[in-house]
């Protein structure tokens, strides 16, 4: 799924052509993953058609018909449109999907038999030799899949709460074992991270803690640096640099029963371990609270390009998509981070209560909403649906999304199919 708000994609794309073609070779005998190589001529979103089966096509929405409404505007074309990826997951033996990450061109998903499929988005069924399949746990279920945007580290974490580790340049995962409870979520340096070094990153688990940690190929730290008591899981995990001395953090937790679906708020610094530690009295913490309950309070940000600081934030409630922009600066408190904030609210969809949906993801001006048998892109201005399309039933269960944000784009994993 792409967007015309994404205008840089093509200015981006050339810099990392060039970048690429000055990579150095890899030393003898040193292992190198199918994707290191990859033609960067080509353009990594075309889509390829099937050898054997017809294109799958977007069947007609609830209302009667595909709704584009304000998606595009005379012979231009759409803001939004979706489209199938060439590598058909359905026919993979043994290998059923579960879980997506995008980042750099670079594609990963984890399956419920224990195996993770790690790819290039360019990757087809006719290009087999570009696909790596991992073996992690036999029979063992990988329920999350994080990959940091540079395409070059990659944590998951599976059904038994096993968590392991994944740097690009093997294919052997580390098992990851100071961490307590199955990691949830993860916020990655989109500063200063690289394939290298992932630099100091924020690790969510569902025991409520929060670990810092760094990867550079190997596990090169991981302490705890905050936990969190009768709060269930950390659901979502963001963080940006304001300045040389400060750190501000994002953190939601999912409402449940009488728990409420809250979003807290840090500010502080130099180090994580500096800015956790004032805010260890329970007395000390900020955070909003909004009624109703929530499987994943899924917290999703959109900065206008990669390395610039997020613009705008997401959380999904109960009660609609809680929203607003970010107004970070050195001169920054609590009280006056969050701007323009409001609750886009479920579009009603004839039941009695609105369906929450799967997953959620933000751009600079719209919230793109995914459900188990249809998509929805609704404008943050007013909440009109911009775009409406339900899945062709050979698209199978829909079972997550992903957001690529050095290429500003939007994945869709089913059981059967990965659309984009």
């Amino acid at each position: 799924m792409s967007s015309d708000l994404f205008a840089d994609w093509h200015e981006d794309r050339k810099e990392q052509e060039v970048t690429a073609s000055r990579a150095p070779a890899p030393a003898r005998g040193e292992y190198q993953s199918p994707y290191v190589n990859a033609s960067s001529n080509s353009n990594p979103y075309a889509t390829a058609s099937s050898d054997d089966d017809e294109p799958i096509r977007l069947a007609a929405s609830k209302a009667g018909g595909p709704r584009n409404v304000g998606g595009r505007i005379g012979n231009q074309k759409p803001m939004f449109e979706l489209r199938q990826h060439g590598l058909k997951v359905s026919r993979r033996k043994n290998f059923t999907p579960r879980c997506i990450s995008v980042g750099n061109g670079v594609m990963a998903m984890g399956s419920a038999e224990g195996t993770v499929l790690r790819c290039t988005v360019e990757s087809t069924d006719s290009t087999p030799q570009s696909i790596e399949e991992i073996i992690v746990e036999p029979k063992v279920a990988i329920v999350s899949v994080f990959l940091d945007p540079s395409g070059g580290h990659m944590l998951f974490s599976l059904e038994n709460g096993s968590n392991y580790y994944l740097h690009t340049s093997t294919n052997r995962p580390r098992k990851i074992t100071k961490a307590q409870g199955r990691i949830t979520c993860v916020a990655w340096d989109r500063q200063h991270g690289s394939p290298a070094n992932s630099e100091s990153i924020l690790i969510g688990t569902d025991a409520g803690a929060i670990y810092e940690a760094e990867f550079d190929g190997k596990e090169k730290k991981m302490n705890c640096v905050y936990a969190i008591t009768k709060q269930g899981a950390i659901a979502g995990l963001e963080f940006e640099h304001v300045d040389a001395t400060q750190i501000y953090v994002l953190m939601t937790t999912s409402g449940a029963i009488q728990r409420p679906t809250r979003m807290y708020q840090f500010l502080g610094g130099p180090t994580f371990q500096a800015l956790f530690a004032s805010y260890q009295s329970s007395d000390s913490l900020r955070f909003q609270e909004i009624q109703g309950d929530v499987t994943t309070a899924q917290l999703s940000t959109f900065s206008k390009h990669e390395r610039e600081r997020a613009k705008c934030f997401g959380v999904l409630t109960a009660q609609g998509v809680f929203n607003g922009e970010f107004a970070i600066s050195a001169k920054s408190s609590i009280d006056n981070i969050w701007t323009n904030c409001d609750i886009l609210s479920f579009p009603h969809q004839g039941e009695k209560s609105p369906v929450l949906p799967v997953a959620m993801a933000m751009t600079e001006y719209h919230v793109i909403l995914l459900y188990s048998k249809f998509v929805q892109v609704l404008c943050k201005l007013d909440g009109s649906i911009v775009l409406e399309e339900s899945f062709d039933p050979r698209v199978g269960t829909v079972t997550g999304l992903a957001y690529d944000p050095t290429f500003n784009t939007f994945w869709i994993l089913s059981e059967r199919r990965i659309l984009e």
